[in-house]
């Protein structure tokens, strides 16, 4: 009651919209923009001349998954997996600060990172808590020498957002202050 209705007119003007067919609901606001994208690929999958199929498939893929326990539906699924995923990569970079700074630092590093309003998108059907656990999950495989961590989450992060690629230079740069060149 407290939410203004969606505007229908744009609701129907925009290249993806969810749910995919019908007018509005009250959980399309929790599906806009990419989001709306993201629940279509989970659903239906990778199409030709689809637009959807700019984005990568390694989040829609953990949706289409994770519904299973949601009863089917993909919209409780990514927004259940976004904030599990946003708080374990927040667990994680608040205790790799710690180790390298002190709590003191960590403690204000991480509420300022929650804060920031960028931070929205950690809640939401976006692959930026997917991607954030991913680049915590390498820091921490490189930083411990777990190595598996660190090439499983190498290796899966350009599937989740193209500039997973850029991965190899914190790993890169990981070698040379381990194994300085003779």
């Amino acid at each position: 009651r407290l939410w203004p209705a969606m505007d229908e007119g744009r609701f129907q003007s925009v290249m993806q919209r969810w749910p995919r067919e019908g007018g509005p609901v009250f959980a399309s606001h929790f599906a806009t923009y990419d989001a709306a994208h993201y629940l279509y690929l989970s659903e239906v999958g990778y199409a030709k001349d689809v637009p959807s199929c700019a984005f990568y498939p390694l989040w829609p893929l953990l949706i289409r998954w994770f519904s299973v326990f949601t009863g089917g539906s993909h919209l409780i699924a990514g927004m259940v997996l976004a904030n599990v995923f946003s708080l374990a990569s927040w667990v994680i970079f608040h205790r790799l600060v710690t180790a390298r700074f002190g709590e003191r630092v960590a403690t204000w590093a991480l509420a300022l990172l929650i804060i920031v309003p960028g931070s929205l998108f950690y809640q939401f059907v976006y692959s930026e808590p997917l991607f954030f656990l991913l680049v915590m999950l390498l820091w921490w495989g490189l930083e411990r020498r777990w190595y598996g961590v660190a090439w499983a989450a190498a290796c899966l992060l350009p599937l989740a957002r193209g500039v997973g690629l850029f991965c190899v230079l914190p790993i890169a740069w990981h070698l040379l202050m381990k194994r300085p060149p003779r």
